[in-house]
């Protein structure tokens, strides 16, 4: 994950010496530019830039992301897939809360219910497969690995609403963010690999999770190297045009739209013939797509929740 983050700041670098080699303009076409276009400049800049050390605040949504893949393959492990997927539709509703709390955004009435029509259609779409699951085959749910995951939407909500605030603050590319994000994950990860196995790994059963010799056995099969590769480039796709969303729009926003992309993970299951086709879980994705669209304002929300005025989030104040 965080190797195919760290991709995105060599593909900035790149992008950024293309720009420098095409800087050159004539000076006619500077006299022509319109009266207001320093104006528009002076928006652009009206944010610092984010660099030296204060790149290092981006540690900060690394470690949640790091401790939330942590936590929810832990609890996976304790629960079955349905009802993880159902609680990891709690990201909205943490992220919507957090969002309030700690950037000052206040959400009128039919975003709130939004947020709740979301978590209710990944909850169904999570039931679908407990309704139609026989009993033998259905794996003990354990309180444990409900707080584990749960604990860890907290921790995912924690990282898109500093994310946010740090891009609220501060002028930089999502592409750099992730980037940033990359290289402070690898550097966690190559650091504590070693650690953990020397500390934990010695001590238990040959192949346990910490050995870090059958990790590497085991990444070098085939069909795991190409998984990996390929997930190298999707993820740092996902998480560039999540900064995007996050930047240009908000952190709700983006954890909406995450949470919908269960959708596109089912058909493209159906279609590789790996899930069968369940019609609960079609309402479910309805339902999920509804409240998606209705929070990002492409539908209309229902009268009894209209407000008087249109209401628009407030913008995140940024500390000086």
């Amino acid at each position: 994950m965080f190797i195919g983050e760290i991709m995105c700041l060599f593909v900035f670098e790149f992008m950024k010496w293309r720009k420098s080699k095409n800087e050159y303009q004539p000076v006619a076409e500077v006299e022509d530019q319109p009266e207001n276009q320093e104006t528009i400049y002076d928006e652009i800049d009206a944010k610092a830039e984010l660099t030296g050390w204060k790149q290092v605040l981006f540690l900060i949504p690394t470690l949640c992301d790091l401790t939330a893949t942590t936590l929810m393959n832990v609890g996976l492990i304790f629960v079955s897939a349905s009802i993880y997927q159902m609680l990891r539709g709690s990201v909205v509703l943490f992220t919507g809360i957090f969002s309030t709390l700690f950037l000052g955004r206040k959400h009128p009435a039919y975003r709130w219910a939004a947020l709740f029509v979301v978590f209710l259609g990944v909850a169904i779409v999570g039931l679908s497969s407990v309704f139609q699951a026989s009993e033998s085959a259905a794996r003990p749910t354990s309180p444990i690995g409900v707080f584990l995951v749960v604990v860890a939407q907290g921790f995912t909500a924690t990282q898109f609403v500093v994310e946010e605030k740090i891009m609220s603050k501060y002028s930089i590319e999502p592409l750099k963010a992730v980037g940033l994000e990359g290289f402070f994950g690898l550097f966690l990860t190559v650091a504590a690999v070693p650690i953990l196995h020397f500390t934990l790994g010695v001590n238990g059963e040959p192949g346990n999770v910490f050995d870090m010799y059958e990790m590497y056995r085991q990444i070098m099969f085939p069909q795991v190297l190409w998984a990996g590769f390929g997930i190298m480039f999707s993820i740092s796709i996902f998480n560039w045009c999540g900064l995007a969303v996050t930047q240009n729009i908000s952190a709700t926003s983006r954890s909406t739209i995450d949470t919908s992309r269960t959708m596109f993970i089912w058909m493209a299951s159906l279609a590789l013939g790996w899930e069968s086709f369940k019609s609960l879980q079609v309402v479910g994705f309805i339902v999920l797509i509804y409240g998606t669209f209705l929070f990002n304002d492409v539908v209309s929300p229902p009268f009894c929740l209209k407000p008087s005025v249109h209401l628009e989030e407030v913008e995140p104040v940024a500390d000086n």
